[in-house]
């Protein structure tokens, strides 16, 4: 079993006071995987020249240093093994095999991750397979709703409507429109906020009564719905028309509407994500410290709140949050595969730090690239068994209650948080 051999070989406990056995890497390697937050795959991303976007955010010439980083070293030996050929062949394979049915592949490598459900992030840009052709896994996909996203669909609906700021009440047209999208059907079992980009993590619990917030929003909104204005007209007077856009960044509106966004979680009780740490070029990460969500998270004590993609750099304090407050729960994800293996357990275990386990959720991020969603598994799982196999070589666990703590990361704590019933 390769993947067993891969977690067997990964422990970094040699001065044990207990050995873990074979059947606890196993039981790691085969336990069922909820995938808590994910983008799907592009259309036609077997057009490609290399494999640098998967392993990297960076952009334009500095990715091309990524051939040079541990991760990606590491991601192409075992992209080689999955293929079953030389690691200098590996990343050309791996194009020539999407370029002959990229459908094809990318359902085979994410079957070959292992992952059993996967709760998809529909916000991006782009063109995408729909969510439902990922339903070849054992639980059927379900959906989170980006609030920006329908914020700015929103938006573009009431433009092309000629809505304006002459049109009646513009606040209580657009806020109307905005809780009427966000009512969720069966498939919809959380939503998100990208606040750490657009205006940073110091989102304003009291934004809704907040005078010099609530006076702003007309303006923003007309605002808006201006740029939005002239982007149809500049399309109709060149015919080439394109899908207006408008990107949701003022940071009062940002505050607005996810306490909008909090109010609709409450009443269905379902978690809010919000993006924290690691990410692009275009957010200041420092705004992305998931320290900021304090004043939330205490504002708000029935809103379960998920700090995504490991809050990198800030796991420690990703950690700290989740354990002090009851609504708050840490998720690991997105570092890989960009991180190094090392980075990886390092970033497990200091969430683990201070968080239960009770507290920590399993995700990869991954997104265009069928890659992502395998090394996502697979790395996420050798963190797993190095971090808890460190816990039972010191004799801290038992391996029964490692496999306890691991079935909660997995899948247990998802299944609860994010209400799928099919678990039950």
């Amino acid at each position: 079993m390769p993947v067993l051999n891969h977690l067997r070989g990964t422990s970094s406990a040699h001065s044990t006071l207990h050995t873990p056995s074979d059947a606890f890497y196993s039981a790691i390697a085969q336990m069922p995987l909820i995938d808590n937050h994910t983008h799907m795959i592009m259309k036609g991303y077997s057009d490609r020249e290399n494999l640098h976007a998967s392993f990297s955010e960076a952009e334009g010439d500095a990715r091309d240093d990524v051939k040079r980083a541990l991760a990606y070293r590491r991601a192409v030996k075992d992209l080689a093994t999955y293929l079953n050929v030389p690691v200098t062949e590996a990343a050309a394979k791996c194009i020539e095999r999407a370029k002959q049915d990229e459908q094809a592949f990318a359902r085979d490598m994410i079957k070959a991750s292992g992952v059993s459900q996967l709760l998809f992030d529909e916000g991006l840009y782009g063109d995408f397979y729909p969510s439902s052709w990922h339903d070849f896994l054992a639980k059927p996909h379900k959906r989170i709703l980006r609030l920006e996203r329908v914020a700015e669909d929103c938006l573009r609906v009431l433009a092309l409507k000629d809505v304006t700021a002459t049109t009646g009440n513009l606040v209580s047209t657009f806020e109307q429109a905005f809780m009427a999208a966000l009512e969720p059907d069966a498939s919809v079992v959380g939503y998100k906020s990208v606040a750490a980009y657009r205006s940073g993590l110091e989102v304003d619990p009291n934004a809704l009564t907040n005078n010099a917030v609530v006076g702003a929003i007309p303006g923003i909104l007309a605002s808006y719905l201006g740029t939005l204005s002239a982007q149809i007209a500049s399309g109709k007077a060149s015919g080439k028309a394109q899908p207006p856009r408008v990107r949701v960044a003022e940071k009062k509106f940002v505050d607005w509407i996810v306490n909008l966004g909090i109010r609709n979680c409450v009443k269905h009780g379902l978690p809010l994500q919000f993006h924290t740490g690691h990410g692009d070029t275009d957010m200041d990460l420092r705004l992305g410290n998931p320290l900021h969500l304090q004043p939330l998270a205490k504002a708000y004590p029935d809103l379960k709140i998920v700090l995504l993609h490991t809050s990198y750099p800030f796991c420690r304090e990703s950690g700290w949050m989740a354990g002090m407050f009851l609504n708050v729960f840490a998720d690991f994800g997105e570092l890989q595969p960009f991180a190094s293996r090392d980075a990886l357990a390092v970033a497990l275990r200091e969430l683990l730090h201070l968080a239960p386990a009770s507290k920590v959720l399993y995700s990869s991020d991954a997104h265009l690239y069928p890659e992502t969603y395998y090394f996502g598994a697979l790395y996420f799982r050798d963190a797993l068994a190095t971090v808890l196999g460190e816990s039972i070589a010191q004799g801290d666990l038992d391996e029964s209650e490692a496999v306890e703590f691991a079935e909660l990361i997995c899948w247990r704590n998802s299944a609860r948080i994010y209400q799928l019933k099919e678990w039950a």
